[in-house]
């Protein structure tokens, strides 16, 4: 029989897949396409049905614990990527794809490359706890992020998932915080570094990342490759987040007694722990707590000598609690709307559109609103990408306000007084005395779908997918924190609205928003609504 009839009888294989239960036939086929695109990363053809292109950088073929093609891959020189088809129970379809980038200069360390991984599939699925982690970090904004391997993913929280041994721990030490867990099982530094670059850290400024990455790179990397990694992992942080602290905890120590591998472990944690001289990294190595008088590790403490139990994670909270305190107290960054691109608004830059001639009146630098008729007061231009600066304060309690953003003309257009736009986003602005005016006025009527505190929601026909927390019907984004001050008092409110995207900070800390905004341009609008405000400091600085 020649080679080629061979050839062809071996792309016609039939492979049995078993997808809930039912045995479903499918052609095996050849090797998955390849193509690169202008800017040098990869694509790769889509798998058969029932299956997903996984694929290597280490040299080795792709099986079930390869990580899946989730996005386009960039092979670094001197690395050669292989792709292959693999069926949901982990059948491979078809030939190996490879792809190889020529050599140039100093090969990188594998610490500092990019890629997905599935080594722990037996336990979790990674891509999927991938999109779940990606999805509650745009939601929920933490002020903590847990990041790591196993370690970290075994104690509990969000995304759920996977072994679980410290969940009574974890709720007690965090409770009341806003937290998501980044932890995965098996994942090395290069697999923390594609989540960072594929969508976990998008659009989120937590307090506090705290980081402890590099145990499963002791037996495949130098210690100066694994601090590579690490110090790869602390700049990605930073260059997504700059405000954002990270406590870098020493890789935690591993065996029942000393020995080489432990003392692999603090050598890289000697090296990583030069990494404290930058500002926005504080190094606490805790690994001491965990060890007995002589050196040794207690199954106690650690069940496999290397995964806390429920006593090791105890030992870790109350170690690392002083210092993640202090760095989960420090303020945010306080905008006051000064430096290139900002202008303060004055009279001239606002148009009436259904007031009373004395219903918005300006007293040198402030603004004052009677409040009624109830309506709005625009801005000349129209914003899309935009800063805003705004101090407020309510004259008498339970005034309601706000500001709207991203209202289009249509909407003001011809509007009554006593109406408001029925377009736009609109940035509450609510004394706390309107909690109980709310009471006396509407007996009987739940009172749980507003707060005083800085609540973000569409209005009319525009629509706005809401930041946690959210009120009960989820249109509104409730602020994580209280920080509105009451009647007679000023109040700081920066928010920023970059494609579709807004953001409230009050009094100089991020609590509330959304994304996805539709319409995502129009004018910006100042509302009356029955009680007399004042606004001063009015700046805006329009970005690209």
């Amino acid at each position: 029989m020649t080679s080629s009839i061979l050839r062809r009888l071996r792309l016609a294989a039939v492979v049995v897949v078993s997808t809930g239960g039912v045995a479903a036939a499918q052609t095996a086929s050849q090797a998955p396409s390849i193509a690169v695109r202008p800017d040098g990363r990869l694509d790769v053809s889509a798998a058969p049905t029932g299956a997903v292109v996984r694929y290597t950088l280490d040299g080795t073929d792709p099986t079930r614990d390869a990580g899946e093609w989730l996005a386009p891959v960039r092979v670094p020189p001197g690395y050669t990527v292989k792709a292959r088809a693999v069926a949901a129970d982990g059948v491979s379809l078809g030939e190996i794809a490879t792809w190889s980038a020529p050599p140039a200069g100093m090969r990188a360390a594998s610490t500092l490359v990019p890629v997905t991984q599935n080594r722990d599939w037996r336990v979790y699925d990674w891509t999927t706890r991938h999109r779940e982690a990606s999805a509650l970090m745009r939601s929920r904004r933490p002020d903590i992020v847990m990041l790591g391997d196993s370690i970290t993913h075994f104690w509990g929280g969000e995304p759920s998932g996977g072994r679980r041994t410290g969940v009574e721990e974890w709720n007690r030490f965090f409770a009341g915080r806003s937290v998501v867990n980044l932890g995965y099982g098996w994942d090395r530094t290069e697999n923390v570094l594609w989540r960072l670059e594929n969508g976990e850290f998008e659009g989120v400024t937590p307090k506090v990342v705290v980081l402890m990455i590099g145990t499963n790179n002791i037996t495949l990397n130098t210690p100066d490759e694994i601090a590579a990694g690490v110090e790869a992992i602390c700049a990605s942080i930073h260059q997504r987040s700059p405000a954002t602290k990270i406590l870098l905890l020493a890789i935690f120590p591993r065996g029942q007694k000393p020995d080489a591998t432990r003392a692999k472990v603090d050598d890289v944690n000697r090296r990583i722990a030069k990494l404290d001289d930058r500002d926005y990294v504080t190094f606490l190595d805790i690994g001491a707590k965990f060890l007995e008088p002589d050196g040794s590790i207690s199954p106690d403490v650690m069940y496999d000598y290397l995964h806390p139990t429920p006593k090791g994670y105890a030992i870790w909270s109350a170690a690392m609690a002083p210092s993640l305190d202090r760095l989960a107290a420090q303020p945010k960054a306080f905008i006051d709307g000064t430096g290139p691109g900002w202008r303060t608004l004055g009279p001239n830059d606002f148009a009436r559109v259904n007031d009373d001639p004395n219903t918005w009146t300006w007293d040198g630098d402030v603004l004052e609103s009677t409040g009624v008729p109830i309506g709005v007061l625009r801005t000349r231009d129209e914003f899309r990408n935009f800063e805003l600066v705004v101090e407020w304060r309510h004259l008498k309690s339970a005034g309601n306000s706000g500001v709207f953003a991203w209202v289009p003309m249509k909407a003001l257009d011809g509007l009554p007084p006593d109406q408001l736009p029925k377009w736009g986003i609109e940035v509450q602005m609510l004394d706390h005395g309107y909690r109980q005016w709310f009471r006396e006025q509407n007996p009987g009527k739940p009172d749980d779908w507003f707060t005083t505190n800085g609540d973000i929601f569409a209005v009319g026909d525009s629509t706005l997918e809401t930041f946690e927390p959210r009120s009960p019907n989820g249109s509104r984004s409730f602020p994580r924190r209280e920080l509105s001050r009451g009647v007679g008092e000023w109040n700081h409110y920066y928010v920023r609205g970059i494609n579709g995207e807004i953001r409230l900070w009050v009094n100089g800390e991020e609590v509330s928003g959304g994304r996805g905004a539709e319409p995502r341009s129009g004018f910006l609008c100042l509302e009356a609504e029955g009680s007399p405000v004042e606004f001063r400091n009015i700046r805006v600085r329009e970005l690209p």
